[in-house]
């Protein structure tokens, strides 16, 4: 334990010289810090903060004790679950990463979550924060840069892909296709000048984060513009089908439920943005729909 059995000495003494004092509540919740961050044992940084609470007469001591008592009060339920679902091990890994400042057991977890549900909706956003981790906790840029790498082979069009494409200095290889047909659009050319562009995008580019948004255009086009009702659900059941966790693919999944009839034609301003949008370069994000982006 080293200095800290001195420390834990010392401010134990002082809760014991100076009880129901702000100087005693203080004390203990240094000590619970001690014990949650340091050693680990949170057992006893639990029965500290307790310890906070039950004096109740300095609010924000009592307040910050609480919240560390919830945290870990949250990772026990969490450690104990079963047959832990990527949602758990996501809670699980975030609480260590941010309220535990653990970024080896979060690593942990958020591998777990690759390689026990690569298939998971949450899976590019646990390859995102494995590289963050390695890039701005543990300043590892050689492993940084390969879970970056990976998460755009193996989840190309997800928003996540985009944010490592950012950290390693990469283009979407699609953008300049997806913007030029848009900027095409948007001042009122007809389709058959952007609609190329986009399917070249989608054909070329299968990797690019703008695929999703593309097909939805293209779709869009085919049902309000060309009055091609056919091919525009074709291509709304690919977009569903390929693409069921982005913006654009959950919207198509909407649209197919909804059927045709007595539907309005939706405002432009309804398509996903230009820009497909990227989590928090800071940080890798809290929670399914925080991190969301």
């Amino acid at each position: 334990m080293g200095d800290f059995s001195q420390a834990l000495k010392d401010y134990q003494k002082v809760a014991d010289d100076y009880p129901a004092t702000h100087h005693s509540a203080v004390a203990l919740y240094r000590m619970g810090i001690i014990y949650q961050s340091k050693l680990d044992s949170l057992q006893c940084a639990q029965q500290c903060f307790k310890k906070v609470e039950q004096q109740n007469r300095y609010p924000e001591l009592v307040c910050l004790a609480q919240a560390r008592a919830a945290n870990i009060e949250k990772l026990e339920k969490y450690r104990t679950v079963q047959e832990a679902s990527p949602q758990v091990l996501l809670h699980l890994a975030e609480l260590y990463l941010f309220e535990f400042s653990r970024p080896d057991s979060a690593l942990a977890e958020y591998q777990r979550i690759l390689e026990q549900f690569p298939r998971s909706s949450l899976a590019p956003k646990a390859c995102y924060a494995i590289g963050w981790i390695y890039k701005r906790c543990l300043q590892d840029t050689v492993c940084a840069n390969q879970a970056f790498r990976e998460l755009i082979q193996k989840y190309p069009v997800s928003t996540y892909a985009h944010a490592a494409r950012r950290e390693l200095g990469l283009e979407d290889p699609g953008k300049e296709l997806f913007l030029q047909a848009e900027r095409s659009r948007l001042a009122g050319a007809p389709p058959k000048i952007y609609l190329p562009r986009l399917k070249r995008l989608v054909e070329q580019y299968p990797e690019s984060s703008y695929v999703p948004k593309a097909e939805y255009i293209i779709a869009w086009t085919y049902e309000y513009i060309l009055g091609d009702s056919l091919l525009a659900h074709q291509v709304y059941e690919n977009l569903a089908r390929k693409f069921p966790d982005t913006q654009a693919g959950q919207v198509a999944t909407k649209k197919l439920g909804l059927g045709k009839k007595n539907q309005q034609k939706p405002e432009i301003k309804s398509l996903p943005k230009d820009s497909p949008g990227t989590p928090d370069e800071s940080r890798p994000g809290r929670r399914e729909g925080l991190i969301e982006p």
